[in-house]
């Protein structure tokens, strides 16, 4: 499971959701962005490694996690969304 994106990304979505090994689930999902497919597979991967950095209080690299998903997957509104609610956390706390 460690050689597919999807399956590395899922692993990382249920640390961000159970809130445990968030770094581990980090380093999985950028694994995952490395071998994942342009596009869409690799925006969702993109957008999990985002969460997990706002749930480390990691407004700055979620905002560029985002940005990135946004350029791989420019129709989606759900990033552009995303990216306005970091931002925006990323003001309340002064970052």
């Amino acid at each position: 499971w460690t050689d597919r994106a999807a399956d590395l990304n899922r692993y990382a979505w249920w640390c961000f959701e159970n809130k445990i090994n968030l770094d581990e689930a980090y380093t999985m999902a950028g694994k995952g962005v490395q071998i994942a497919k342009p596009g869409s597979e690799k925006a969702q991967i993109l957008d999990t490694m985002a969460e997990i950095c706002n749930a480390k209080d990691d407004c700055t690299n979620a905002i560029k996690l985002t940005e990135q998903a946004i350029k791989e997957d420019p129709n989606s509104k759900h990033y552009k969304a995303q990216l306005k609610r970091f931002q925006d956390l990323a003001a309340k706390q002064g970052k």
